[in-house]
C-alpha cells in the first residue's frame, strides 16, 4: 500500500512538474515576445522622437521664413510709403510749374499787347514826325 502510495505521489509529482515546467516554457516564451515587443516598441519610439524632432526643425523653418516674409512686408510698405510720398512731391512740383508756365504765359501775353501798343505808338509818332520837315542851313 505504501509503495502504491508513493508511486501515484511520484506521478503526481512528475505530473506537477511537467506541468511547471509547462507554465516556466509559456512564461519564457511570453517574456520572449514581450521582449520583442519591447524592443519594436523602443524602435517604433526612436523612429517617432526623430520625427518630431524633423517637425520640429521644420516648423521653426517656417517660423524663420515667416519672420523674414513680415520684414519684407515691412520694408515693402515702407518703400511704398516713400514712393508715395515722392510721388506727392512730384505732384507738387508739377503744380507749381503749371502755375510757373501759366504766370509766363500771361506775362508774355502782357507783353505782346505791350509791344503792340509801342508799335501802333511808334508808327502814330512817325506819322507825326512825317509832317514836320527838317531844315539844314
Amino acid at each position: 500500500v505504501v509503495a502504491d502510495e508513493v508511486r501515484q505521489l511520484a506521478q503526481k509529482t512528475q505530473t506537477s512538474i511537467s506541468q511547471i515546467n509547462e507554465t516556466i516554457q509559456t512564461l519564457q516564451n511570453n517574456a520572449e515576445i514581450a521582449g520583442t515587443v519591447m524592443e519594436n516598441t523602443h524602435q517604433q519610439m526612436q523612429a517617432d522622437i526623430e520625427k518630431t524632432i524633423a517637425a520640429g526643425n521644420s516648423i521653426e523653418n517656417i517660423l524663420n521664413a515667416t519672420n523674414q516674409i513680415a520684414d519684407m512686408n515691412a520694408q515693402t510698405a515702407v518703400a511704398s510709403e516713400q514712393q508715395n510720398m515722392a510721388a506727392l512731391s512730384l505732384n507738387q512740383s508739377i503744380a507749381n510749374i503749371h502755375l510757373a508756365a501759366k504766370s509766363i504765359n500771361d506775362n508774355a501775353q502782357l507783353a505782346k499787347q505791350a509791344s503792340k501798343e509801342l508799335s501802333n505808338e511808334s508808327q502814330h509818332l512817325s506819322l507825326l514826325a512825317s509832317h514836320f520837315i527838317l531844315k539844314t542851313h
